[in-house]
């Protein structure tokens, strides 16, 4: 490996986010439980549908949904968990939506 390269990261890893003790007052509960969650399991409810993946995170509840479950639970929020070159993400306006602060966090546009 070159030097200032950094090793390939693996598939499903999750992201390891460094933050100051501030920032760790800060950090609500369920972002501990989503940067540990595997993604895109198969729904079995719902095998027979296109794209019955579950990448639906409740931010109350801490459920994964797919695309087809109803969810609709008052004072429940689902995040979307997208698929970017085989990587887990969420869009950074949905998390400054949801009141984390993104900017030390490089985004792609």
């Amino acid at each position: 490996m070159a030097e200032g390269q950094l090793p390939p990261l693996e598939d499903d890893v999750p992201a390891v986010v460094i933050l100051d003790e501030e920032e760790e007052e800060e950090r609500p509960d369920w972002l501990n439980v989503l940067l540990s969650t595997n993604f895109w399991a198969p729904c079995i409810e719902h095998a027979a549908e296109n794209r019955a993946e579950k990448c639906m995170f409740c931010l109350h509840c801490y459920n994964l949904y797919c695309p087809h479950c109803t969810h609709d639970m008052p004072g429940h929020r689902l995040l979307k968990i997208r698929r970017y070159v085989y990587r887990s993400v969420v869009l950074a306006k949905d998390m400054m939506d949801l009141k984390i602060n993104v900017s030390r966090i490089q985004v792609k546009s």
